[in-house]
């Protein structure tokens, strides 16, 4: 192979005519290519490209005007998809064989005039090129840049795909975290505004302000404590998140209704209180024990602060 032989880099065009009476009427952006304003080809041809990406035509030309601003990568691109859509389009393989040409990338180039030799044998300037490529990459084996694109490509792929990964996990955590945040927002019936201090809980102490850190501390620990008799009721129990807050809405409901048990000295109306645990239905009854004991029977005493 003669190393003064040269690459051929014309392309092959191929011109879609509309027939507008009986004449052939050029695209504004043929015109344009005609007379060498590849820009503004390729501005025409690219909008035409983007609006229609399964257009064999559109993607061609775009392909061309590309090319012609010596954007070689991106005319690949535009060549590659007019081939998706016809890989059959010998004129496309040729031209993309001359961008990879154009990028050193000569293994990939002898491959793209390869498919143009296989639609079309006798195409004399598809093997010219691709013998060119050939003793390019016999002279300088390492100047050939397929294997970098192909090593470049993969890195993307994978970027992309862990992109892909990280969005989706972050998905599923927003749709997590909004749950909980739905299942934490409910209102407890002992968190109510402006509600009076449970008997089960303990009263502010004469000289104490609710403001002072031993009020804090006090009420913290409180809720602690109520928090963990809660949790482990829920557990002895067997009750979900959803059957825990039920149960807890009834109770509230169910206070509410025998509110005349209750009374400022409990060791005085015992009876009555006494009664209550036996009013209540099992499943609350069995929620109570586990805050505040067992009843006794024939005791119908309760515990002092309840």
């Amino acid at each position: 192979m003669a190393k003064n032989k040269k690459i051929n880099f014309g392309l092959r065009m191929i011109l879609f005519l509309g027939i507008a009476g009986n004449s052939f009427a050029q695209s504004p952006g043929q015109e344009a290519y005609d007379q060498k304003d590849y820009e503004a080809a390729e501005k025409y041809f690219g909008d035409r490209a983007q609006k229609a990406p399964r257009d064999e035509r559109a993607q061609y030309d775009w392909g061309n005007s590309l090319y012609q601003l010596g954007r070689y990568e991106e005319a690949e691109k535009a060549f590659g998809q007019s081939l998706q859509i016809n890989p059959k389009l010998e004129q496309g393989w040729y031209n993309l064989g001359n961008s990879l040409f154009q990028q050193e990338r000569y293994k990939d180039a002898i491959g793209a005039y390869q498919k143009a030799l296989g639609l079309e044998p006798e195409d004399k300037e598809a093997r010219h090129n691709m013998e060119l490529a050939e003793s390019k990459l016999k002279e300088n084996p390492k100047k050939d840049k397929s294997e970098e694109h192909q090593k470049k490509e993969e890195k993307k792929k994978q970027e992309a795909q862990k992109d892909q990964e990280s969005k989706k996990d972050q998905s599923q955590q927003a749709s997590k975290d909004k749950k909980d945040s739905k299942g934490e927002g409910k209102k407890k019936p002992d968190q109510g505004k402006n509600q009076e201090p449970s008997k089960g809980q303990e009263a502010q102490k004469p000289g104490e302000s609710k403001d002072s850190p031993e009020g804090k501390d006090s009420r913290s620990q409180q809720r602690q404590e109520d928090e963990q008799r809660r949790t482990k009721a829920q557990k002895d129990l067997g009750l979900n998140d959803r059957q825990m807050e039920k149960m807890m809405d009834q109770m509230q409901k169910q206070e509410e209704q025998t509110q005349s048990y209750y009374s400022p000295n409990p060791r005085k109306e015992a009876k009555k209180q006494g009664d209550m645990w036996k009013f209540m239905p099992p499943d609350q009854r069995a929620f109570m024990r586990q805050f505040f004991g067992t009843q006794r029977d024939n005791d119908n005493s309760v515990p002092e602060d309840w």
